[in-house]
């Protein structure tokens, strides 16, 4: 089996907002709307570590502005395309590392930009994306929702490696050093591949598998990449082949935990 079959592709996120819903940060009730609408966009799952938010029905997550609206309150309190889901931990803890310096660097490069012209919007306008190349280069981070990219052809996307449990510079696109340190920069922020956040999931629904001789389809974990993965098992459209893959990825997994 190829090696390119144990390389999940980590979603990006491009909300279609409702054009008869209002959508608002500072409003209480637009809110809650909007937490509720980005919580279906990440499909319950935190944007940044992919961890479930939405559990029994309730929401567990915070608003998260990806450029910090420090930098510009007027602009970046309300400004929708720049507000994504994350877990509390996601955004009052790792995203709050070097942030005085990204607010910093920005402050610099928003001067005369004192209100939006646009008070309505449903993607990132141009003087946003300009703000967004200029914010995820300096500050080595990946923002959700929407895409990332310096050069449109090539956007920065992760993939998860199942066999090494570990999140890596997509292998589909030849990255630049620079394009490369971004998305490193990002993993490394958020502390994805550190013991204490190590996806646990992903073997124990191998695991389970395995043992059940199934592939437990309905059943819920806790990281979404056993989503994608069961959809991945699904496609072989052979149970035989799908318990010898969580057989390989379980096994692999378990050599990773105990090294």
């Amino acid at each position: 089996m190829d090696n390119d079959f144990f390389l999940l592709d980590v979603p990006e996120y491009i909300p279609q907002y409702d054009s008869n819903i209002k959508y608002s940060y500072s409003d209480t009730q637009m809110k809650k709307e909007l937490l509720r609408f980005l919580c279906s966009v990440s499909n319950g799952y935190c944007m940044y570590c992919y961890n479930k938010i939405k559990v029994n029905g309730n929401i567990y997550a915070d608003l998260e502005h990806g450029m910090e609206k420090n930098i510009a309150k007027k602009i970046l309190v309300d400004c929708i395309p720049n507000i994504g889901i994350s877990c509390s931990k996601c955004n009052q803890k790792y995203k709050r590392y070097m942030e005085k310096k990204r607010v910093l660097y920005m402050k610099k490069r928003i001067v005369g930009l004192d209100e939006c012209k646009n008070k309505i919007c449903n993607k990132p306008c141009n003087e946003m994306i300009k703000l967004r190349k200029e914010y995820i280069s300096n500050g080595k981070i990946l923002i959700h929702p929407f895409e990332n990219y310096l050069l449109e052809q090539h956007k920065l996307r992760l993939q998860y490696d199942l066999l090494n449990a570990r999140y890596i510079p997509s292998q589909k696109l030849a990255y630049t050093e620079e394009e490369k340190k971004i998305i490193e920069g990002h993993i490394n922020l958020f502390q994805l591949n550190r013991p204490q956040r190590r996806n646990r999931e992903v073997p124990q629904y191998c695991k389970n598998v395995i043992d059940q001789g199934c592939l437990l389809i309905g059943v819920k974990y806790n990281n979404y990449m056993v989503e994608l993965l069961q959809q991945k098992l699904r496609d072989l459209n052979s149970l035989e082949k799908a318990i010898e893959v969580c057989k390989i990825i379980y096994f692999m997994n378990f050599v990773k935990m105990a090294t």
